[in-house]
Order: structure tokens, then sequence, then C-alpha cells
């Protein structure tokens, strides 16, 4: 298991700053949101998918994307009815996720619904251009999926297993999917309406990150939802400062790559065990991510106000995360502690 552990944490490693490094010389719009995928794709302890599974999944993006520009005409002409659209989407989305759903396909969904109309309500040609970075993003992604599964495979024995725990049975009664897809809606949405109001291309990054955020609120804890959320955010914010401050005496791709990379392997060590994730490995994933959302923009901006965006890019997280903890006990509150049974399937359950 230990072994197992360790080559998953070298694929992870190796995938996410090769992954970085190819789609930074490619040098389209966005490019690190490649890179992003490739870390979401290959923290999951679970086999890659089949050929058509990854069409699948291309498609799923493509029409997650494609209701993202449809919702725009209402969102700019009916802000209200556009608004609600979006947040429907987005509980439909996290529903799917807390029933079982696959978790691929949610990270491709929520990308293309938080990333579309923040560009969108200024510029439709934008918002084009942004589906198609997408796009090269998911496709890139899903390529090194394949690729470092096939160059670090996992035993076939634990390939062909489903190797995510199910969660353990609570003592008490636990909340209803319903509930926490709701309260998920509601810890990203007030945010998305903040950065709609002020968009423009540089708040893709956090709105993914604040998509991200909303699955993170999924937990049945309104204590372990809001441990995630900090921890994740410290961790990533933590390790972004450590990287740009060292990318500052030494501005180099070669050494951006290289950062990532002993990221990937310090975090790596917390996120997997075995043939699972390790305890507390889904916050030190979401943590890498981060890390990568806060880099990703900054180090593809030049000029000498580069280190004002990042320290605003820092600012932005540590407010969105701080109102994130906060809508999470403040719906939980008013909610109250239903005595619900919950039907949810475990996420490693999920066919791919």
């Amino acid at each position: 298991m230990r072994v197992l552990a360790d080559q998953r944490v070298i694929r992870y490693a190796v995938g996410t700053s090769s992954t970085l490094a190819l789609s930074q010389i490619l040098a389209w719009d966005q490019s690190y949101l490649a890179a992003v995928f490739a870390a979401t794709f290959l923290a999951l302890p679970m086999s890659p998918p089949k050929l058509k599974g990854g069409l699948v999944f291309l498609i799923i993006l493509m029409a997650a994307l494609l209701l993202g520009l449809l919702i725009l005409g209402p969102l700019k002409y009916y802000e209200a009815a556009g608004l609600l659209l979006l947040a429907l989407s987005f509980f439909s989305v996290f529903y799917y996720a807390l029933k079982g759903g696959n978790p691929l396909v949610t990270a491709l969904a929520i990308a293309g619904l938080a990333a579309v109309p923040i560009v969108g309500v200024l510029s439709v040609p934008a918002a084009i251009s942004v589906c198609v970075s997408l796009l090269k993003a998911g496709l890139v992604a899903l390529l090194a999926l394949w690729f470092f599964h096939a160059i670090f495979p996992d035993p076939p024995v634990i390939a062909n297993a489903v190797v995510q725990p199910a969660a353990a049975t609570p003592a008490g009664p636990v909340v209803p999917p319903a509930r926490l897809a709701a309260r998920s809606t509601l810890v990203v949405m007030p945010v998305l309406v903040w950065l709609l109001a002020t968009s423009g291309v540089s708040n893709i990054a956090v709105a993914i990150k604040v998509s991200s955020m909303g699955q993170q609120a999924s937990a049945d804890s309104s204590r372990q939802a809001g441990w995630s959320l900090l921890a994740s955010t410290f961790i990533g914010g933590v390790a972004a400062i450590l990287i740009w401050m060292v990318l500052k005496v030494w501005p180099s791709l070669l050494l951006y790559s290289l950062l990532v990379l002993l990221a990937g392997l310090v975090m790596g060590r917390r996120i997997f065990a075995g043939a699972a994730f390790a305890p507390g490995g889904q916050v030190w994933s979401y943590g890498y991510v981060t890390m990568l959302i806060i880099l990703g923009p900054i180090v593809l901006d030049s000029g000498d106000a580069a280190g004002g965006r990042f320290l605003d890019r820092l600012l932005m997280f540590l407010g969105a995360t701080v109102y994130s903890v906060l809508a999470v006990f403040f719906f939980d509150a008013v909610m109250g502690h239903r005595k619900v049974h919950n039907d949810r399937v475990p996420l490693g359950k999920a066919n791919t």
C-alpha cells in the first residue's frame, strides 16, 4: 500500500507540473487551467476513464459551457431570472455530486458554469474565447490523465477496484443531499454575483476557486466544512507565497515547473494513503489546486504591477474563504439540524 501511495504521489506531482509546463509553452489564454484540471483529475484515487468515458466528459464540459453561454442573455437583460437559472444549475451539479455522481464530470461542469458568465456579461466574443480555452485545458488534462496513468500504472487488482473508501456511517442522523446542495449553492452564488458586478477575465480563477469551495462545503458537519475551506486556502496561499518569492529572484519556466513538482511531492504525501485518500487528503488536494489558481494568472502577467496583483488575488481568496465559512454556519443555524436519513452514494462509487 505504501508503494502504491508513493507511485500515485509521483504521478500526481509529475503529471501536474508537466501539464503546467506544456500549457505555458503553448501559451493560449488561461493556459494554467490545464494544470488545475490535471491536478483535480490525478488527485482522485480511481482508475482513469476509458476512451468513451473521456469523450463523455468533454461533451459534458461543452454542454456546461453552452449552458453558461445561454444564461448570458437572461443575465444581461433579465438579471433576476439569469441569476436564478445560474443558481439552479449549480444546485443541480452539487446535488448530482452528492448523489454519487462522477467527480470528473462535476469538476468540468462547475468550471464551465463559473467561468463563462463572469466574462460574458461584458463581451460575448470574450466568453467564446474563454470556452475555447477551457475546452483546450480539459482536453490536455484528460490526455495527461491517460498518459501518466500509463507511465505510472496502478497494480491491476487496484486499478480495477473501487479505491475510494465509503464514507463512515455516522452515529446519528445525517443531512440529506438536497440541503447540502442548497448550502453549497449559498456559498457560491453571492460571491459569483459580486464577481459578475466586477466582471473581467482576471476573475475567472477566483470564480473557479469559489465554485470548488461549494464542493468543499458539502460536508455533513459545519465544523468539518469550515475547517476544509480555511485549511485548503491557508495551505494553497502559503505555498503560492513561497513559490512567488523564489520566482521573483529567478523568473524561469523551468524553475516554476520544478517548484510546482516539489509542492506536488510534498502535498501528495498528505493526499494519498494506499488505495484511498489519506485522512484530510481532500483538504490538501484543494490546497494544491488553490496554489495553482493563485499562481497561474499572476505568472502570466508581466510588468512591475504583478506583485500588487498577487497580493490583491490573495486578499480576494481570503475574503471569499471567510465568507464561505460564515455562510456554512449561517445556513445551518437558520435551517437547523433536521434528523433526516441521507441516501447519498459515496463519491468513490461513481462509475468511470
